[in-house]
C-alpha cells in the first residue's frame, strides 16, 4: 500500500488544474532525456502520464541534440521537459532551452517545472532578457527559491510554481507489500554528488531503528 497516495494525489490534482488550460492544441515535447538519470527519466515518464490524458496530440518529440526545428508546426505548443538543469550547472541543457525560445517566437512554450540555479550572474542576466523577449512563454518552478529567482529575474514570463511532473506517474502498481529488510540507495556518479553526506552512517541509523539487521556494501 502507498502510504503516500492522498498526498500524491493531491499535488498532481494541482498540476492538472495548473497546466491542462494552458495546453489548448497540439504539441511538441523537447529537451527529452537520452542520458542515465533515473530521476529525469522518471519525469519524462510523468510528464508522458500527463499528456496522456489530454485530447490534444504530441506532433513532434525529439531530445536536444537530435531536435528538427523544421518539424516543429507553428501552430502547434512546445513543452520544455522539467528537471532541475534551468541555469548554468548544466549549461549545454540551458543552451538547447534558449534556442528554442529564440528561434521559436511564434509557438507558446511551457517549460515544465524546473529547479533553477546560477553561478553566474551575467548569464543569468543574459537569458533573462533572451527570455523576455519572448511573447508567450510560461515558465514553471518546482521550488520555492527557483520561484523567487524567476520571479524576479524573468518578470516578464509567466512564472508558476508547481509540482515536479513525476508526480504524474502512478507507481502503486509496482510496490509491494513484502518486507525485505533492505534498503536501496541510488548514488549520484555526476558533478551534483553530494560528497559530504555519510550515507553509511545515515543508512546504519535509519535501518537500525527498525531493529532490522543491515549489511552496507561499497
Amino acid at each position: 500500500m502507498n502510504t503516500n497516495h492522498t498526498h500524491i494525489q493531491a499535488l498532481r490534482k494541482i498540476i492538472y488544474e495548473t497546466l491542462d488550460p494552458l495546453i489548448t492544441q497540439d504539441y511538441c515535447l523537447l529537451d527529452t532525456p537520452n542520458y542515465k538519470n533515473i530521476g529525469d527519466n522518471l519525469i519524462w515518464a510523468g510528464e508522458l502520464a500527463f499528456l496522456k490524458r489530454l485530447s490534444f496530440n504530441m506532433v513532434y518529440t525529439a531530445n536536444m541534440y537530435l531536435c528538427n526545428f523544421s518539424k516543429i508546426p507553428i501552430e502547434s505548443t512546445i513543452l520544455l521537459q522539467g528537471g532541475g538543469n534551468f541555469g548554468d550547472l548544466w549549461r549545454t541543457s540551458q543552451e538547447f532551452r534558449n534556442k528554442v525560445v529564440a528561434n521559436c517566437k511564434n509557438n507558446k512554450i511551457i517549460i515544465f517545472p524546473q529547479t533553477v540555479f546560477y553561478n553566474d550572474k551575467t548569464l543569468l542576466k543574459k537569458d533573462a532578457q533572451l527570455f523576455a523577449q519572448h511573447p508567450h512563454l510560461t515558465i514553471c518552478a518546482r521550488d520555492h527559491i527557483s520561484y523567487a529567482i524567476l520571479k524576479q529575474h524573468f518578470s516578464h514570463n509567466n512564472i508558476l510554481l508547481l509540482p515536479d511532473m513525476a508526480f504524474c506517474l502512478s507507481l502503486d502498481k509496482n510496490l509491494s507489500e513484502q518486507e525485505t529488510g533492505r534498503a536501496l540507495l541510488m548514488k549520484r556518479v555526476d558533478k551534483e554528488l553530494n560528497t559530504d553526506i555519510d550515507i553509511k552512517n545515515i543508512l546504519s541509523s535509519n535501518l537500525n531503528n527498525t531493529g532490522r539487521k543491515i549489511h552496507i556494501k561499497d
